[in-house]
């Protein structure tokens, strides 16, 4: 055996899972040389190898190549004349790009504030991030690849709103991802109602404007300061005592009297904040001069109604699902000032028109309040605004939760049951109600 090897093998690049061979054709001898391979010095035991082999022309075969498989391989030719051995050669296998953490489908941001799109990716070799969006161009200079976890965006505007794609790439393939970033916008009362109103009894209706704007579309009510009153909202279409919601947010009296005289308050609250805007009403009899309110204890009010329209004054920490019908709402109050009391707890099932309220006074060892006989996986709206006397202040910015899943609360109907042999049953049944199912229902038994 005195020629070179016919065929040798080459520094090769695999993907992970591919089939590849390296080439050897040894020598021409008598007799036939017999190939062997050796991986990073040692032999290849390949007796049980069921990956590995050696074909009839001396290549070494790899199925599904690992990434246990990279090294440096050497073919060996011998017989009972000589031995050969082939230069080593590289075997790199990359792994193409896989995800750790895939960007969520939504993010929420709020106005001004910073946003964070997870996207983390393996890969051999590491693969190369890139982002773009799918409408409109990307603002660079408040963008931040932070390297290996996602991409920040900050002082979020209306503009930075849209889907973001995260493209992860290496010479091993390419794979990308998406999500959509949402801009949440606080309320803003774009139509103030007037500061004072005064009329007569019965002489025109009075309407108090509260035109408001945000996104999401803020959850708009009024109210009224007056004790037997604190806690009673009035939303859009609903009438109370002779006073409307109407559907743009205004407040309306068509028949003024005495007894709606006071001062009102316009709620509006989204996920990103909340605005209040207030108004005194003073309906008057000429003839009986006690239809006029008296003013002399008002200075404190007076002043805690500035404070506590311009001033955040508590915000929701955590909402925690304790159950299927319970929830733990939590809170710290961040005011500067002295005008809180106690707290209204305002909860519904989202999108329903009906509000639940809970008035909590204000304790030092109190900061959270569990709300009961809730319904089982449903979502809910929380509202948390303080009070001093009978004046409300700005909410806290409201915010969602889902409660957990139940048991169905009834059972499916069996339609037929037919015996098709001794081992057999045929079966058919009404599925549960939605109503009923409590949760995502998995399947039947």
């Amino acid at each position: 055996m005195k020629d070179e090897f016919r065929a040798v093998p080459r520094d090769t690049e695999a993907s992970l899972g591919r089939d590849i061979v390296l080439e050897c054709s040894p020598p021409i001898g008598h007799p036939q040389p017999v190939v062997k391979w050796k991986k990073d010095g040692d032999h290849l035991d390949l007796t049980s190898a069921k990956r590995i082999k050696i074909d009839g022309q001396g290549n070494l075969l790899i199925q599904s190549v690992e990434k246990s498989d990279e090294g440096r391989y050497q073919c060996a030719a011998g017989n009972v004349a000589n031995n050969k051995i082939s230069k080593a050669v590289t075997l790199n296998v990359n792994a193409p790009p896989s995800f750790i953490l895939r960007p969520k489908e939504t993010y929420v941001a709020v106005l001004g504030e910073e946003a964070f799109i997870d996207c983390r990716v393996s890969g051999d070799p590491h693969p190369d991030i890139t982002w773009t969006k799918e409408v409109g161009d990307i603002d660079i200079s408040k963008l931040k690849i932070v390297n290996g976890k996602g991409l920040r965006i900050t002082n979020v505007n209306e503009n930075d709103g849209g889907r973001y794609i995260c493209t992860a790439k290496n010479r091993a393939g390419v794979i990308s991802a998406s999500s959509f970033l949402s801009v949440s916008i606080p309320p803003v009362i774009t139509e103030r109602p007037s500061g004072n109103v005064q009329v007569r009894v019965s002489d025109e209706p009075i309407t108090l404007a509260c035109g408001v704007s945000g996104s999401p579309s803020p959850f708009v009510y009024w109210s009224k300061e007056a004790d037997q009153e604190a806690d009673l909202l009035l939303l859009s279409g609903e009438e109370v005592h002779g006073v409307q919601v109407r559907s743009d947010g205004s407040l309306y009296i068509e028949n003024p009297q005495t007894r709606h005289s006071g001062h009102y308050t316009c709620s509006a609250v989204n996920d990103a904040g909340s605005a209040i805007a207030r108004s005194h009403v003073l309906v008057y009899d000429p003839i009986h001069q006690d239809s006029f309110p008296d003013t002399s204890a008002g200075l404190e009010l007076d002043e805690a109604r500035i404070v506590t329209t311009l001033e955040d004054a508590v915000r929701i920490r955590e909402l925690t699902a304790l159950s299927s019908s319970s929830l733990r709402v939590s809170w710290e109050v961040i005011a500067r000032h002295k005008y809180i009391e106690g707290f209204f707890l305002r909860y519904r099932k989202a999108s329903e028109p009906l509000v639940a309220t809970v008035r909590i006074l204000r304790s030092d060892s109190t900061s959270s309040f569990v709300i009961d006989n809730l319904e089982e996986h449903a979502e809910y709206e929380v509202v948390l605004q303080p009070y001093f006397k009978n004046i409300l202040g700005k909410p806290a910015s409201l915010k969602r939760i889902l409660t957990q899943s139940d048991l169905p609360s009834e059972a499916p109907l069996i339609r037929e049951a037919i015996l098709i042999n001794s081992t057999t049953v045929f079966l058919s049944w009404n599925s549960i109600a939605p109503r009923h199912v409590n949760g995502p229902l998995k399947g039947y038994e």
